[in-house]
């Protein structure tokens, strides 16, 4: 601080270089604090240098192993300018080590030393929540399908990210090609779907988690947007799986028929708020549904909700288009073991037992919540945002 005080550029890089050997500038080794002053520091050292001084700096960071992130943090600025900056002043700068390279490091090391795997952490899941997998297995229903392409939502471009932010998610437009997408939920199944993408699945790594009320916050920036109508067929049903997962329910219903004789049904409900701009996407999404699949929904009023209902063959034909690229792992396997039943491969009374173990209960909510807090301060989830645009 003396140093850009005199005016002593030369003195303050000198000093910036030992500080940064010492990773004085990272908040993981020295605390969060500390790396926020340094941070400031550049901030001040950057708004006072000109154009050549600029692109030394920027040199120096690359030669001292700074990341990127750190930089745009830093220099207040996003990646469409520091790109640009690096372009005028002809630095070529690769990032030598991304974290999802570490984090593949790790994992395989995981696979090899100690048999984990994703469906190790599905069976924990359903254990967690008291759910016997091996009884689904028996009539052949994987309880870990919800594994199966997650690895594609590592591309923040997938139309999956859509569905979820027209439920659970809000946008901010953070430059001309990119926005940081929030996703925001109380349910422990997509809170646990979610973090496993971002952690052994996102190429970028960049998002931060955080607890909200009752549920849990995942943002992250998406180089991406596109409105609904113009997907593909393939593309349209993925982001209809978003939307299931974020505000949908899968669900098996008893009802009467003319005759007074009781029989099952499936219904898909997507709801949203009587009151709010969720309520005009449902009548788009009716609309839309109906247009591409030729499957017919209803608006029904549900107090101070309304919801856009599938009933009977017109939930299993959306199911059938849909399921494969749901990711919540509930609403998953109650739309696997809907559509087994629908194609005669279980009986009603095998139906009925295993949707009994699916039935939703307030203490897994609750016992989620806390053990992802308690996690947090041990992974490099916490006491981190995105910064103007991106934060490792």
């Amino acid at each position: 601080m003396r140093c850009l005080e005199n005016g002593d550029k030369e003195c303050f890089m000198k000093k910036f270089k030992e500080s940064a050997k010492g990773r004085c500038h990272d908040g993981n080794a020295v605390g969060k604090e500390v790396a926020s002053e340094v941070r400031e520091l550049i901030r001040k050292l950057w708004l006072v240098s000109n154009h050549e001084e600029k692109c030394g700096l920027l040199r120096m960071f690359k030669d001292l192993g700074v990341s990127k992130g750190w930089v745009i943090r830093a220099i207040h600025t996003n990646v469409v300018r520091f790109e640009r900056w690096l372009a005028k002043c002809g630095i070529s700068w690769e990032d030598k080590v991304t974290r999802n390279e570490v984090v593949k490091k790790i994992e395989d090391l995981l696979r090899k030393r100690f048999g984990w795997n994703e469906t190790w952490m599905c069976e924990m899941l359903w254990r967690f929540a008291g759910v016997d997998t091996e009884t689904f297995r028996k009539y052949n229903i994987e309880p870990c399908v919800w594994l199966e392409g997650l690895e594609e939502l590592g591309d923040p471009r997938n139309p999956y990210w859509y569905g979820l932010k027209i439920t659970d998610g809000s946008t901010r437009k953070m430059s001309v090609n990119t926005s940081r997408l929030e996703i925001s939920s109380s349910n422990p199944f997509m809170t646990a779907m979610m973090v496993s993408i971002f952690e052994f699945y996102n190429e970028y790594n960049e998002f931060y988690i955080r607890r909200v009320g009752d549920g849990v916050s995942i943002a992250f920036a998406i180089m991406w947007y596109v409105e609904n109508n113009e997907f593909n067929d393939d593309g349209f049903e993925r982001f209809i799986a978003g939307v299931v997962d974020g505000d949908g329910m899968v669900r098996m219903v008893r009802s009467k028929n003319s005759v007074g004789k009781e029989y099952l049904h499936a219904e898909v409900k997507i709801i949203a708020c009587k009151d709010c701009p969720k309520r005009a996407n449902l009548d788009k999404l009716k609309e839309i549904i109906a247009e591409r699949f030729g499957i017919v929904g209803r608006i029904n009023q549900l107090g101070n909700a309304v919801a856009l209902v599938f009933r009977g063959e017109n939930a299993v034909r959306l199911l059938r288009y849909v399921a494969k690229y749901m990711h919540h792992p509930l609403r998953r396997i109650r739309s696997e073991l809907l559509l087994a039943y629908y194609d005669g491969k279980i009986s009603r009374e095998a139906a009925e037992m295993l949707y009994e173990l699916l039935k939703y209960k307030d203490e897994w909510h609750y016992a989620a919540i806390d053990v992802l807090v308690r996690a947090a301060p041990q992974t490099h989830t916490h006491g981190v945002s995105l910064g103007p645009l991106y934060a490792r």
